[in-house]
């Protein structure tokens, strides 16, 4: 599979699992269904989501859907990049807020498709020439 492949393809994953989360009533009906889900397999789970997270719910899924539909229109290989390194930080405060601030769980569950994804994606940019 070449580069622009693997950003292409990082890119759907992120739009199929991002863009609900723009529509408030969507993001909420997922959350629940996810806690439901989190609580079955011994995740702690408690969430108290306000009007005000909610909005920035909204609006961090619309940045990410942006982000994905430029990568799936123009996969460059510096995208990969960024990508992957945004990846990794996702990955640290998906980690770090249940275990500092014991916030919700959940996070872990996203925590593998991310780090792969970083990985994947930045072992391939330093494996392909510019």
């Amino acid at each position: 599979m070449n580069y622009q492949k693997i950003v292409r393809t990082s890119a759907v994953y992120d739009l199929v699992i991002t863009t609900p989360f723009m529509f408030p009533p969507i993001a909420l009906g997922i959350i629940g269904m996810a806690s439901q889900f989190g609580e079955a397999i011994g995740l702690k789970t408690a969430m108290n989501i306000t009007a005000d997270n909610l909005i920035w719910i909204s609006l961090m899924a619309t940045v990410v859907t942006l982000w994905s539909i430029l990568r799936v229109i123009s996969p460059e290989r510096r995208f990969g990049l960024y990508d992957g390194f945004g990846r990794l930080s996702f990955s640290f405060w998906f980690l770090f807020y249940p275990l500092v601030y014991g916030t919700s769980e959940l996070s872990y569950l996203f925590l593998g498709p991310e780090l792969i994804w970083a990985v994947v994606q930045l072992w391939g940019y330093w494996k392909t020439k510019s």
